[in-house]
C-alpha cells in the first residue's frame, strides 16, 4: 500500500484530495513532517514530493532535519517551485519592485534556481540529479494577455468573432517574442537523491 501525506501550504488538509486518495485505497495522513516523525516513528520512505511548498518554508534547516530521518539512503526527493526566470517577471501589473508581489514574504520565504537547489540540497544531505525549468508557453501567455486586456472592458475571448480573436492573439504573440527567447515557464522541478 502506498502512503500519501496531504497538506497544503497553509497547513490545512485538502479534503477533496484526501477523499480521492482514500478512494484509491491509499494510506492517507494529514500531518506535517514533525507529526509524521512522531506518529510513524519507524517508517521510512523511498520517495517524497513537495509541490510549491519549499519556497514557503521559513526554516529550511528544521524542514530538512525533519525530512532526512524518514527517508532511506538513496531515496528520492521531488520538488517544484516558481522558476527564477519565469515569464511573469515581465508583467508590469503584478510587479512590486522587480518581482511579482506574491514573491516576497510573507508568501515566499526563499527563491530557487539551479545553483540554489544544488547548494541547499547538498548542505542537507541530498544530491541534485535533475533540474528542469518548465518551457515557455507562447500561446498560453498570448491568451492570458489578450484575456486580461479584454477583461478591462468586461469582455472575454469567446465574445469576439473568430477573425478578431486570431488578430488579437497574433498581436499578443508578437509582444511575447522577446520573452519567449529569454524567459521560461512558471515552474522549476528538482529531483534529488539522499546521500
Amino acid at each position: 500500500m502506498s502512503t500519501v501525506l496531504l497538506r497544503n501550504v497553509c497547513g490545512c488538509p485538502n479534503d477533496a484530495a484526501v477523499q480521492v486518495a482514500k478512494s484509491k485505497q491509499l494510506e492517507v495522513y494529514c500531518w506535517d513532517l514533525k507529526e509524521l516523525r512522531k506518529n510513524l516513528q519507524n517508517r521510512r520512505f523511498d520517495a517524497v514530493a513537495f509541490f510549491h511548498v519549499i519556497e514557503h518554508v521559513d526554516d529550511l534547516e528544521a524542514f530538512f532535519q525533519d525530512l532526512y530521518p524518514i527517508m532511506t539512503k538513496g531515496s528520492s526527493l521531488h520538488l517544484t517551485c516558481p522558476a527564477s526566470n519565469r515569464w511573469t517577471m515581465n508583467l508590469e501589473e503584478v510587479k512590486v519592485g522587480a518581482r511579482e508581489g506574491w514573491d516576497y514574504p510573507p508568501h515566499h520565504q526563499t527563491r530557487w534556481n539551479k545553483v540554489a537547489a544544488e547548494k541547499v540540497l547538498s548542505r542537507f544531505g541530498w544530491k541534485l540529479q535533475k533540474y528542469v525549468e518548465e518551457p515557455f508557453d507562447w500561446r498560453g501567455l498570448s491568451n492570458i494577455l489578450v484575456c486580461k486586456q479584454l477583461a478591462t472592458f468586461g469582455k472575454d475571448l469567446s465574445m469576439l468573432p473568430p477573425i478578431d480573436r486570431k488578430i488579437k492573439l497574433a498581436i499578443a504573440m508578437i509582444k511575447t517574442f522577446i520573452p519567449s527567447i529569454t524567459k521560461t515557464g512558471m515552474n522549476m522541478y528538482c529531483q534529488a537523491i539522499r546521500q
